[in-house]
């Protein structure tokens, strides 16, 4: 008993020593969430390749200029708090990534985020893990944070919800191999 309970610590001890990604279940300390908004749905990735649009997306969306950056991702869909308002949504976060220093790269809503949009979030998750559809209306949002150690990506695509506006968002942390 006591070597299988021996050999269960060490590989626990060395599963975490291995992997040096943080997982953050309550939104990324970069980005945090609207507040009084409800997590749906996280994902966290050790590795992710990302190709986030530069421009808006034609209807074969193959042909779409896109970033590609590959690191460590998390995932988020967010519920904001009924009633909540598009523009106090997209106001909040927008002041949180201009403190936390990012600069935007990229912004859409309505036809000029082109016609292949849905297809892109819905067809290869190149954009997060977490499987979603556009509206055709809402604004959808690239921002970078340079640092010495790898930029930060945040993707983030806002939704008319029924009760108040979705966010889907993913932080990306730029790494050019998987994290192990």
């Amino acid at each position: 008993m006591f070597r299988v309970t021996s050999l269960i610590g060490l590989l626990l001890i060395s599963q975490a020593a291995f992997s040096s990604m943080v997982d953050y279940p309550d939104g990324h300390p970069l980005v945090p969430p609207y507040e009084g908004s409800t997590a749906w749905w996280t994902e966290s990735y050790e590795f992710f390749e990302a190709k986030f649009p530069m421009a808006a997306v034609p209807m074969d969306f193959t042909k779409g200029e896109y970033l590609a950056v590959s690191g460590s991702a998390y995932a988020y869909e967010y519920s904001t708090p009924e009633g909540s308002s598009m523009a106090s949504v997209t106001e909040s976060y927008k002041q949180a990534l201009e403190d936390a220093g990012m600069e935007l790269l990229f912004s859409c809503s309505g036809s000029d985020c082109g016609p292949g949009l849905s297809k892109l979030f819905s067809e290869t998750n190149k954009t997060s893990g977490i499987p979603h559809e556009y509206s055709g209306n809402d604004p959808v949002w690239l921002y970078r944070l340079s640092r010495d150690t790898g930029n930060v990506y945040v993707f983030l695509h806002f939704e008319t919800g029924k009760q108040g506006p979705k966010i889907y968002q993913t932080v990306l942390e730029e790494g050019d191999k998987p994290i192990r």
